[in-house]
């Protein structure tokens, strides 16, 4: 909030600066309270997919339906962190490989032509669920958008190279 002294001119304007500031900060209040009613009401969803999945009598089936779970808690939970402003990113050594293989044989197993082309192994420091999260984005963009993607990954400069090549428009 602005002090309003001075010439008239500059008052008029710190009330219009002080009267859009409280606007502002209402609305972002506003989207604040929505976001974290919408995230803790996903929970209940959650949960009950998460009892519907114990019934599913193929082992390997369940498994990847309680992991896409395991991983949409994850989300919401970490969005409500955020928005309660006690957000820490996990930040770990990890295989990043590892994770683009896991993450282009989920889009395999969907029934798309993605496949991986890089190293085995590169170990690098990160967030496990924010790049999961990140490359998934990259991947299903590329198998909406194009033909054939490919996500290759490699080392140069003591940095990981990713990218992520497809066929088609655009």
């Amino acid at each position: 909030q602005l002090a309003g002294t001075g010439p008239e001119e500059v008052r008029k304007a710190t009330r219009a600066f002080n009267r859009m500031q409280r606007r502002i900060t209402e609305m972002a209040s506003q989207r604040t309270r929505m976001l974290t009613s919408v995230s803790h009401d996903l929970r209940t969803p959650i949960t009950r997919m998460r009892l519907r999945a114990e019934y599913i009598e193929s082992s390997e089936t369940k498994a990847k339906l309680l992991r896409d779970l395991d991983q949409m808690e994850a989300m919401v939970g970490g969005c409500l962190d955020y928005l309660r402003g006690g957000f820490q990113q996990e930040v770990v050594a990890l295989d990043l490989a590892s994770l683009l293989q896991a993450v282009v044989d989920q889009f395999g197993d969907m029934g798309a032509d993605a496949r991986y082309d890089g190293v085995d192994h590169l170990s690098v420091l990160g967030s496990p669920d924010d790049l999961e999260r990140a490359f998934s984005n990259l991947l299903d963009n590329a198998v909406k958008y194009g033909e054939s993607p490919v996500v290759r990954l490699w080392e140069s400069d003591a940095a990981a190279v990713g990218e992520f090549v497809r066929r088609g428009p655009g």
